[in-house]
């Protein structure tokens, strides 16, 4: 494979862009493997972690749907929100959190 890469890149027309571009597959073939190892490390710690906060992946983190927010356009009067949350205390969302959870699984 270095060989192929070293001879395009004295052979092609424009080495730059082959050489960008081989740097571009290296950084995504690095970042792949990255997601994989840390992947890999939170099955083997276990991820049937109920915590946000802990470092290993998980899907309590991953699928965490309590920091939707609402959007108000300057032309509305009132906010737009895909999830009605008139009335409550949207600091504390940890309350009505599987309901959200709910609404954001079933929403296509």
């Amino acid at each position: 494979m270095w060989d192929f890469v070293e001879r395009s890149s004295v052979r092609t027309n424009y080495p730059n862009a082959f050489r960008i571009l081989h740097i571009i597959v290296i950084c995504v073939v690095i970042f792949h493997w990255n997601a994989a190892i840390y992947f890999k490390i939170g099955l083997m710690r276990g991820m049937n972690s109920t915590e946000a906060t802990a470092w290993e992946f998980n899907y309590v983190k991953n699928s965490d749907a309590l920091f939707s927010v609402c959007t108000a356009e300057p032309a509305q009067e009132e906010e737009v929100c895909s999830y009605n949350e008139t009335g409550r205390d949207l600091d504390e969302r940890e309350k009505y959190g599987e309901e959200l959870m709910h609404y954001w699984t079933s929403e296509k």
